[in-house]
Protein backbone atom coordinates (compact mmCIF):
# COMPACT_ATOMS: atom_id res chain seq x y z
CA UNK A 1 0.00 0.00 0.00
CA UNK A 2 2.57 2.29 -0.96
CA UNK A 3 1.98 5.56 -2.32
CA UNK A 4 -1.85 5.37 -1.84
CA UNK A 5 -2.58 8.60 0.48
CA UNK A 6 -3.25 6.70 3.65
CA UNK A 7 -3.47 9.01 6.59
CA UNK A 8 -3.84 5.92 9.35
CA UNK A 9 -3.14 2.27 9.44
CA UNK A 10 -6.05 0.34 8.86
CA UNK A 11 -5.63 -3.81 9.75
CA UNK A 12 -8.96 -5.36 9.37
CA UNK A 13 -10.11 -7.87 12.33
CA UNK A 14 -8.74 -10.85 12.42
CA UNK A 15 -5.76 -10.06 10.39
CA UNK A 16 -2.19 -10.80 11.57
CA UNK A 17 -0.23 -9.71 9.24
CA UNK A 18 3.54 -10.74 9.67
CA UNK A 19 4.73 -7.64 7.21
CA UNK A 20 3.33 -4.17 6.97
CA UNK A 21 5.10 -2.22 4.42
CA UNK A 22 3.27 1.71 4.25
CA UNK A 23 6.07 3.75 2.88
CA UNK A 24 5.59 7.66 1.02
CA UNK A 25 1.82 7.97 2.48
CA UNK A 26 0.34 10.53 5.05
CA UNK A 27 0.53 8.64 8.41
CA UNK A 28 1.49 10.47 11.41
CA UNK A 29 0.66 7.83 13.54
CA UNK A 30 2.08 3.98 14.74
CA UNK A 31 -1.45 2.93 15.76
CA UNK A 32 -3.72 -0.04 15.37
CA UNK A 33 -1.59 -2.72 15.58
CA UNK A 34 -2.20 -3.74 19.02
CA UNK A 35 -3.63 -7.22 17.92
CA UNK A 36 -0.74 -7.94 14.75
CA UNK A 37 1.68 -10.32 17.68
CA UNK A 38 2.77 -11.78 14.38
CA UNK A 39 3.98 -8.81 12.93
CA UNK A 40 7.80 -9.13 12.53
CA UNK A 41 8.96 -5.93 9.76
CA UNK A 42 7.13 -2.62 9.93
CA UNK A 43 8.43 0.14 7.46
CA UNK A 44 6.33 3.49 7.41
CA UNK A 45 9.22 5.44 5.35
CA UNK A 46 8.38 8.87 3.76
CA UNK A 47 5.12 9.56 6.02
CA UNK A 48 4.40 11.85 8.47
CA UNK A 49 5.76 10.82 11.46
CA UNK A 50 6.66 12.90 14.61
CA UNK A 51 7.31 10.14 17.56
CA UNK A 52 7.26 6.70 17.52
CA UNK A 53 5.23 5.72 20.38
CA UNK A 54 3.20 2.62 19.48
CA UNK A 55 6.12 0.18 18.75
CA UNK A 56 6.92 -0.85 22.23
CA UNK A 57 3.51 -3.26 21.75
CA UNK A 58 5.08 -4.54 18.81
CA UNK A 59 7.32 -7.15 20.44
CA UNK A 60 8.15 -9.49 17.26
CA UNK A 61 9.95 -7.14 15.03
CA UNK A 62 12.57 -7.57 13.55
CA UNK A 63 12.95 -4.63 11.01
CA UNK A 64 11.45 -1.77 11.79
CA UNK A 65 12.22 0.63 9.06
CA UNK A 66 10.63 4.14 9.72
CA UNK A 67 13.28 7.02 7.83
CA UNK A 68 12.25 10.14 6.03
CA UNK A 69 9.75 11.35 8.55
CA UNK A 70 9.87 13.99 11.29
CA UNK A 71 10.95 12.12 14.01
CA UNK A 72 12.63 13.72 16.84
CA UNK A 73 13.32 11.10 19.11
CA UNK A 74 13.97 7.55 19.48
CA UNK A 75 11.08 6.19 22.08
CA UNK A 76 10.03 2.60 22.45
CA UNK A 77 12.46 0.10 21.78
CA UNK A 78 13.80 -1.16 24.93
CA UNK A 79 11.05 -4.52 24.66
CA UNK A 80 11.65 -4.81 21.38
CA UNK A 81 14.29 -8.10 22.27
CA UNK A 82 13.84 -9.39 18.70
CA UNK A 83 14.90 -6.22 16.94
CA UNK A 84 17.55 -6.84 14.17
CA UNK A 85 17.60 -3.75 12.26
CA UNK A 86 16.45 -0.05 12.52
CA UNK A 87 16.29 2.60 9.63
CA UNK A 88 15.81 6.26 11.14
CA UNK A 89 17.86 8.17 8.83
CA UNK A 90 16.17 11.44 7.32
CA UNK A 91 14.42 12.29 10.43
CA UNK A 92 14.95 15.04 12.79
CA UNK A 93 16.25 13.24 15.88
CA UNK A 94 18.34 15.75 18.19
CA UNK A 95 18.90 13.92 21.53
CA UNK A 96 20.28 10.10 21.33
CA UNK A 97 19.87 8.51 24.79
CA UNK A 98 22.29 4.98 24.96
CA UNK A 99 22.89 4.70 28.65
CA UNK A 100 22.57 1.58 30.48
CA UNK A 101 23.73 -0.86 27.56
CA UNK A 102 27.09 -2.91 26.88
CA UNK A 103 28.12 -0.44 24.00
CA UNK A 104 32.16 -1.05 24.06
CA UNK A 105 33.44 0.91 21.56
CA UNK A 106 32.32 4.76 19.91
CA UNK A 107 34.60 4.26 16.86
CA UNK A 108 31.68 3.96 14.44
CA UNK A 109 30.45 6.94 15.76
CA UNK A 110 31.26 10.24 13.79
CA UNK A 111 29.97 8.43 10.28
CA UNK A 112 27.08 6.53 11.74
CA UNK A 113 24.83 9.31 13.71
CA UNK A 114 22.79 12.00 11.88
CA UNK A 115 24.17 15.57 11.71
CA UNK A 116 21.78 16.83 13.63
CA UNK A 117 22.30 15.04 16.83
CA UNK A 118 23.13 18.03 19.85
CA UNK A 119 22.83 15.52 22.63
CA UNK A 120 24.21 11.76 22.99
CA UNK A 121 24.24 10.00 26.23
CA UNK A 122 26.52 7.22 26.85
CA UNK A 123 26.30 6.85 30.55
CA UNK A 124 26.52 3.11 32.13
CA UNK A 125 28.41 1.48 29.21
CA UNK A 126 31.61 -0.10 28.63
CA UNK A 127 33.45 2.13 26.55
CA UNK A 128 37.09 2.71 27.44
CA UNK A 129 38.51 5.48 24.74
CA UNK A 130 36.42 8.21 24.39
CA UNK A 131 39.11 9.61 22.18
CA UNK A 132 37.58 7.27 19.40
CA UNK A 133 35.15 10.19 18.57
CA UNK A 134 37.93 13.16 18.67
CA UNK A 135 37.65 12.97 14.36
Amino acid sequence: MTGQNLSRIDISPGEDPTTIILDKNNISKIENLEKCQGLRQLSLAGNRLVRMSGVNRLRNLTVLNLPNNSIVAIEGLKDLTELAWLNLSGNSIKTLLLHGNIITSLKPVPHNFPKSLVILSLAENEIIDINEVSN
